[in-house]
């Protein structure tokens, strides 16, 4: 019987140390990879990440220097909350595989999209970016993308 490390490793891409390691088998609905260890299924990069350097604390997750979910190069891997990634995302103007929005989506729809304004509504943003007008409403309510804060009132 292979080991964990040996059924990893021959399902994995490996070309130079810089290059992303893309992983070539079974994908989660989420475009991560998935790989199963004791009868659970374990996304690829954050077993590429412990076979590495070892445990994953509680409440951190692994992320992407390269912003490839893909990649599951131990060089591009780093550990981080929710809100890191987040933070991490708005910096680089970039979002993950799920989110049809950025950091200037974002700003657009908060600074546009007044609350009670019915020539800029909630319905006329959710068209333009092809996403509900309630993901509109957490935003200009700040429910949600929180890590982008609103905009400055005019004064």
């Amino acid at each position: 019987m292979k080991s964990i490390k040996n059924r990893f490793w021959e399902k994995v891409d490996v070309r130079t140390p810089d290059d992303c390691w893309q992983w070539k088998a079974s994908l989660s609905d989420k475009r991560y990879g998935n790989i199963k260890v004791s009868g659970k299924m374990v996304k690829s990069h954050r077993l590429s990440y412990e076979l590495e350097f070892g445990d994953i604390p509680n409440g951190l997750n692994v992320l992407h220097k390269c912003d490839n979910g893909l990649c599951v190069n131990p060089k591009h891997l780093f550990l981080g909350t929710h809100n890191d990634n987040m933070k991490d995302c708005a910096k680089k103007g970039t979002h993950n595989g799920n989110s049809k929005l950025n950091h200037n989506n974002i700003q657009d729809i908060r600074s546009n999209c007044v609350k009670g304004d019915r020539k800029y509504g909630l319905s006329s943003f959710a068209r333009k970016y092809n996403v509900s007008a309630q993901t509109i409403w957490g935003i200009v309510h700040n429910n949600n993308w929180t890590h982008i804060p609103p905009p400055k009132k005019a004064e």
